[in-house]
């Protein structure tokens, strides 16, 4: 990893507060998670995507909880290795993946976790794309 001085003034506000010992950056806290892993009614086995991975806790804890495979995807390198790292520390490194990308840009990685549904996803994320029908 590269260790670099954090400029507080130019560095975006989730570096800030993960230098700030922040782990968990949650649009509408705790509380709205679990109401989306509750609708999402994940089934052991089932693969996951997670876009905008993080550091990796959100992915972690869904994979232990429900027993399903994850796929992160994260554009930040740094926090790839962190989470992979968190993944092998919790012993799940065979059921959580963590992979560098840009998730406005998904047709663009490659990997053999990816399949053609990927590509079909990607256009669900592209920006400006605020709804279709699934």
């Amino acid at each position: 990893m590269t260790q670099t001085a954090l400029n507080l003034i130019t560095a975006p506000g989730h570096v800030v507060l993960a230098a700030a010992g922040k782990t968990v950056l949650r649009p509408g806290g705790r509380a709205a998670t679990e109401q989306l892993s509750q609708w999402a009614a994940f089934k052991r086995g089932e693969t996951v995507l997670e876009l905008g991975a993080g550091l990796g806790n959100s992915a972690i804890a869904l994979a232990k909880r429900y027993n399903v495979q994850i796929v992160g995807i994260e554009k930040d390198p740094d926090r790839v290795a962190i989470t992979q790292a968190k993944a092998r520390s919790a012993g799940l490194d065979h059921q959580v993946r963590f992979i560098q990308g840009n998730i406005f840009q998904l047709e663009a990685i490659s990997t053999s976790l990816m399949t053609a549904n990927l590509r079909e996803l990607a256009n669900y994320t592209k920006p400006g794309v605020t709804r279709k029908a699934l």
